[in-house]
């Protein structure tokens, strides 16, 4: 699980990324990066209403991503602030989940 200070929670954070970072888009998922302010790495995820329309299937996803970031931790560059945003319906299934995740931050790596 992701801890308190390893999360994105405030407005200005998320429109900080949005605004200066650069982004990796996959067939549902989109990661984008930003330089971080704390000298830590951080992660966001946005589950809009309009793409999942029930909370319940909501909460699944951000669980879900949650534990592939805190499984993949180690292995992102500190100082940077990460938002995972879905953008399309998601699939159901842990391993269909986890290589749209691994697609992104490959991509992303590739045009850094």
């Amino acid at each position: 699980m992701l801890t308190r200070p390893q999360r994105l929670v405030r407005e200005e954070d998320f429109t900080r990324v949005y605004r200066r970072g650069r982004q990796a888009r996959g067939g549902w998922l989109t990661l984008r990066v930003g330089p971080g302010l704390r000298g830590q790495t951080r992660f966001g995820i946005v589950v809009p209403n309009a793409v999942v329309a029930r909370a319940v299937n909501r909460n699944r996803i951000r669980r879900q991503l949650r534990a592939l970031i805190a499984h993949e931790f180690s292995t992102f560059p500190n100082g940077f602030d990460c938002i995972f945003q879905v953008h399309a319906s998601p699939p159901r299934t842990m391993a269909e989940i986890k290589a749209e995740f691994m697609q992104v931050r490959e991509k992303l790596n590739r045009h850094s």
